[in-house]
């Protein structure tokens, strides 16, 4: 289930940053390189979580498992 972006992963120091764009008049988020990423490197960016959220989200995660 999903798509593509359900393989990047959060880092405060990824290797990815997310920006909206319009295209066609349709609000789109895009994920760009910060630099050269090699073939099957992990895709990293920051999912800019306000405080608190990053640990309520983390404990949500692992009552799924």
């Amino acid at each position: 289930m999903g798509n593509k972006i359900r393989f990047a992963n959060h880092s405060d120091d990824g290797n990815c940053y997310a920006k909206i764009v319009k295209v066609n008049g349709d609000t789109r988020i895009g994920i760009y390189a910060k630099q050269q990423i090699e073939k099957y490197e992990e895709l990293l960016f920051d999912y800019l979580y306000a405080p608190g959220e990053r640990q309520a989200f983390l404990s949500i995660e692992k009552q799924k498992t």
